[in-house]
Order: C-alpha cells, then sequence, then structure tokens
C-alpha cells in the first residue's frame, strides 16, 4: 500500500463557516499522500454525555451513539467537500475497501467507522477499544492509524500543548485512552485549523 495518513477533523470544527475553505488549504498544502478522514462528533456527542451525567444513558449505548453521530457527520462532510478537495473523494464504511481506495495516489476517503469498530477492532491483539468516555474519535483515529501503519493529523479547534503528543491527555487536549491507542504510532501531528 502507498503512504498513508489518517486525518482526524475535530467534531468542534463542524459549524465553522470556514471550514470548506480550510479543509481545500490544509488539503491542498499538504505532501500528495492518500488519506483516511474521520470526522468528530462535537456538539451532539457533547449532548450525549450530558445523559450520561443525568444518569439517564448508559456508556455504553452512549458509546455507541457517539459513533453513529460521526458517521453521520462524516457523510454530511463528505457530501459538502467531495467536490472542493481537488483530489480522488470517496465514502467508504468497510475497512478493506477503503484500503484498497487508499492505494490510488492523493485519495482522500471519508470513513464510518462503525463496522471497523464492531468487527476490526473487536479482534485488535491488544483488546478492543473501551466502550466508555475516555475514547473519543482522537483514539479511534489512532487505532485506525495502526491499523494502517499510517501517520496521524488531528484538526482541532484549539493548539496543541507544548508537551510531547504522547502526553497530551495531562492537559486534556485528546482523551485518555489516547497515550494506550496511540502508543504504536511513530508520527503524530495537530493542527488548530482555526488558525493555522
Amino acid at each position: 500500500m502507498t503512504a498513508v495518513r489518517v486525518v482526524k477533523i475535530g467534531g468542534s470544527l463542524l459549524n465553522w463557516d470556514e471550514l470548506d475553505f480550510a479543509l481545500q488549504r490544509w488539503f491542498g498544502s499538504r505532501p500528495p499522500v492518500s488519506s483516511l478522514v474521520v470526522v468528530g462528533g462535537g456538539q451532539a456527542v457533547d449532548s450525549l454525555r450530558t445523559e450520561c451525567q443525568q444518569g439517564t444513558m448508559d456508556d455504553v449505548t452512549a458509546h455507541w451513539e457517539a459513533i453513529y453521530t460521526m458517521d453521520r457527520h462524516t457523510q454530511t462532510l463528505f457530501d459538502r467537500m467531495r467536490g472542493q478537495l481537488g483530489h480522488t473523494c470517496t465514502l467508504e464504511s468497510q475497512l478493506p475497501v477503503a484500503q484498497l481506495r487508499l492505494n490510488t495516489p492523493n485519495a482522500i476517503v471519508f470513513f464510518q467507522c462503525a463496522s471497523f469498530l464492531r468487527s476490526d477492532d473487536a479482534a485488535h491483539s491488544n483488546g478492543p477499544l473501551p466502550c466508555d468516555w475516555s475514547v473519543t474519535s482522537d483514539s479511534i483515529a489512532a487505532r485506525l492509524a495502526e491499523t494502517l501503519h499510517a501517520n496521524l493529523v488531528l484538526l482541532k479547534s484549539t493548539t496543541p500543548p507544548d508537551e510531547p503528543w504522547r502526553e497530551w491527555d495531562r492537559p486534556g487536549f485528546v482523551d485518555t485512552f489516547f497515550p494506550v491507542a496511540a502508543q504504536e504510532l511513530n508520527i503524530v501531528e495537530a493542527v488548530n485549523l482555526r488558525k493555522w
């Protein structure tokens, strides 16, 4: 397979009016590498977290609702961006198909994660990602990057801390499981897309 990067687009960026233009600029400025794109849950997932805190939903149910929310956001952003990024853009939900698409130079594959998490990740040698609030789209993107032997880029609304990326969970820049999910990765980059 050709060189690949996993790009996680933070859910906090989804309501930003300049997101489309910022993504065009960012992808246009990067080296020509195929990308698997994962989109975060944003405010909708924050609402699920509140329901858990109020005791109206359990963590496992909320976890899977958050995953389905991510998948819906991925579909929506794909529909908006597919003609704007200047590359071959596809939407996939099965990892083997996504891997085939990533063999196309400069491909951008928007990836819906639910099937991967239910099957491929469930059989991961280190065990599946926990189904609780220690895992967000950051850890999911890290697990995908590990599976694909890819680099990871986190596009966020905030500037990364000065600490090494393996310690980003301490100031809360990433979820608490991220250091475990990303432990096999060599390159992790974070970008404040609003200021990029």
